[in-house]
């Protein structure tokens, strides 16, 4: 939601009691993420109620007036929210009714309460928030406050108004400890509540109020990413200078011009992998895979051109596979040279075996050995070593990749026709070939 927010006016209704449960996954620190915001700025020195992760990590509920008033409330976390892979479930419940100071604001992550809070500083007893002011001047959003649009990606929205709920009304651990979602809640929403992002991108309130809304700006796209399969995406955290990141960190780009390496949240060692990429941009690609063991090495890396399988740098801890140009070269080796040059919106598919050290590639749905649609596990491009850890990996000059790892989507563009996946675990342009899945936590999992 990096340039998207939603919007809603709301009626005038309870102001001292509430809840708000979501499912978060961030996707950078690079600034606060603003949110909920109800937000007037009519008044003097305008007035508020947020939730927000600041830039530091933590967590905060604010009810804030910025001038001319005392009415200044916030409670917020030691406990920092980093996590890039992952995704939080965050229920904040108020009440102000409370006579108790540290009942008015509970704050839970992934079903535990926080306890450990850096500020404690509670609204005061019946004291009214900005939530539900009602009216267009005080309206709701979502994703955006002060200017800033939040940088993540989000689920399962629930706003109830009137009633305070602990995280067990709208989660639960499974069989092994993992907190999960409760899809259809017993929950009362109230006058303004709703439920939205349930099952995809839909603004419509699916609680039965008919609290809908309304996508303010930017392009609100849908993912197979969800809380219950979490999809490799790049990794912002492993890199070097002068890369930037979007759409779920689903693209990268290079703007210094000179090569710069990406990899995968998710890595494997053991499987059959399929994953698409479509280069952008520009005219110098390189993709391929690499030992994870790589990644921790390019952190201390400053030198430039580090250019996945052609470059000395590009495999300083192990095995690294990449197609740069028109030769697909394996640590600092050519193993096949003037074959197809990679070109701006080349959709390229890689195939990975990690049981068997196989690695196959195509462009634009033909594998490249075969030069055919047809898949054949006797094709392989190249091999490596079995038993290690691998990652995706990409390197761009001045231009960049957008992948898709099997939510559907290159940037904001869905796949034009998706092909077939027998697994049924993600949507890619081309098909899947048998045996192969996406690079998910349940595609790592059959």
């Amino acid at each position: 939601m990096a340039s998207t927010y939603l919007t809603r006016t709301q009626s005038a209704s309870n102001r001292k009691t509430g809840t708000i449960s979501f499912w978060y996954k961030i996707c950078s620190l690079n600034s606060t993420h603003y949110i909920f915001n109800s937000y007037n700025s009519s008044v003097t020195g305008y007035l508020s109620s947020f939730i927000q992760i600041a830039s530091s990590g933590r967590l905060e509920f604010l009810n804030y007036q910025a001038s001319g008033s005392s009415n200044h409330s916030q409670v917020s976390t030691n406990r920092l929210l980093r996590d890039f892979n992952g995704w939080y479930n965050i229920v904040i419940s108020w009440d102000t009714t409370q006579s108790t100071a540290s009942d008015r604001v509970k704050i839970y992550v992934n079903g535990v309460q926080e306890t450990s809070l850096s500020t404690t500083n509670y609204p005061a007893l019946n004291e009214d928030l900005y939530f539900n002011i009602g009216g267009a001047s005080t309206p709701l959003t979502i994703g955006f406050a002060f200017g800033v649009y939040s940088d993540a990606i989000m689920s399962h929205i629930h706003y109830i108004d009137g009633t305070a709920y602990d995280a067990s009304a709208f989660g639960q651990a499974d069989a092994n400890g993992v907190w999960t979602i409760k899809t259809s809640p017993s929950v009362t929403y109230g006058t303004n509540g709703f439920f939205i992002l349930k099952d995809g991108n839909s603004v419509t309130d699916q609680s039965g109020n008919g609290n809908n809304f309304t996508v303010a700006s930017g392009t609100l796209t849908n993912t197979e990413d969800n809380p219950s399969n979490v999809f490799a995406t790049l990794n912002p955290l492993i890199n070097v200078p002068n890369q930037t990141y979007a759409n779920g960190n689903t693209k990268c780009t290079d703007n210094d011009g000179s090569h710069k390496s990406n990899y995968a949240t998710l890595g494997f060692s053991s499987g059959k992998y399929y994953w698409e990429a479509k280069a952008v941009g520009g005219t110098k690609y390189t993709i391929g895979l690499s030992d994870a063991e790589n990644q921790s090495a390019y952190q201390q890396v400053t030198a430039t051109n580090l250019i996945v399988g052609n470059s000395a740098n590009s495999y300083l801890q192990g095995d690294a596979i990449g197609w740069y140009f028109d030769t697909l070269n394996k640590n600092g080796s050519a193993v096949a040279s003037g074959i197809h040059t990679i070109v701006t919106n080349d959709i390229m598919m890689i195939a990975c075996d990690a049981d068997n050290g196989k690695i196959y590639y195509g462009v634009n749905g033909t594998w490249r050995v075969a030069n055919s649609t047809t898949f054949n596990s006797a094709d392989n491009d190249t091999t490596f070593t079995t038993g290690k850890a691998y990652t995706p990996a990409f390197s761009a000059e001045n231009c960049g990749w957008e992948t898709n790892f099997g939510n559907g989507y290159f940037g904001t563009t869905a796949v034009a026709s998706a092909g077939t996946n027998a697994s049924g675990i993600g949507i890619f342009e081309f098909d899947v070939p048998t045996g192969y899945t996406a690079l998910s936590t349940k595609g790592l999992n059959l």
